[in-house]
């Protein structure tokens, strides 16, 4: 008998759009699609549009696009979500966290 424990979890994602032509919900869907292969359940997209960043990494790119995903899975998805993303260079920053 195996039995699963299902779990919420938030990610943010900072996308880097310098030199991305095409629109944002296309990589939105990118990572529902990642997600939801996954095993995950995607409760609720949030694109909470264009921020400043606090720091500014350099003056040409003082900020970008923030995404929130609320979404319910196993322990291991928050894993792979980061291991799919690791090499994505539209993916600036990825924080997951359990609610």
């Amino acid at each position: 008998m195996s039995l699963t424990v299902t779990r919420n979890y938030r990610a943010t994602i900072i996308f880097d759009t310098r030199g991305y032509d095409e629109p944002v919900e296309t990589l939105i869907e990118k990572i529902t699609t990642i997600l939801t292969s996954a095993g995950a359940d995607v409760k609720k997209v949030n694109n909470v549009g264009y921020k400043d960043f606090v720091v500014g990494a350099t003056k040409r790119h003082a900020g970008d696009i923030f995404v929130t995903y609320d979404f319910a899975s196993g322990a291991d998805v928050p894993e792979v979500l980061r291991e799919k993303t690791r090499l994505d260079k539209t993916v600036m920053r990825l924080q997951v966290n359990r609610r």
